[in-house]
């Protein structure tokens, strides 16, 4: 019994706002949803559903479990009061210092990474009329 004690306290991830490869793909969608909305006048979140899936798909392809949270926890900062997440200022500050702790190198693909997946999903969005 002293054993499986230890082994369930030795396996338990106590970081806040632990979840699930797709809990964190819905919350960088739901962020970045909101995002290009903001970005576009005249333009509703659900117009951008399949361009923030595919953002979500390809950065969640390219990057480390670790990095692809750090992003979905920084969206739904940045989404404040609309974001699914009810305390926005924790998920920002959770992101800030597990960013902060990532290795160097990742944190400089990040926005390579980020660049990329727009990119290659920017015919996914709505037309603009620029």
């Amino acid at each position: 019994m002293f054993i499986t004690l230890i082994l369930a306290l030795a396996l338990t991830d106590d970081r806040p706002f632990e979840a699930d490869e797709q809990q964190y793909s819905a919350w960088l969608q739901q962020g970045c949803r909101l995002q290009q909305a903001d970005r576009r006048d005249g333009h509703e979140p659900a117009e951008f559903e399949a361009f923030c899936a595919c953002v979500a798909d390809s950065l969640n392809a390219s990057s480390s479990d670790d990095a692809f949270r750090v992003m979905a926890l920084s969206l739904q900062g940045h989404a404040q009061d609309r974001a699914d997440i009810p305390d926005w200022e924790a998920a920002r500050d959770t992101a800030f210092a597990e960013y902060a702790a990532l290795p160097q190198q990742e944190q400089s693909e990040i926005p390579a990474r980020l660049q990329s997946s727009l990119q290659q999903c920017v015919t996914l969005g709505p037309a603009t009329n620029d």
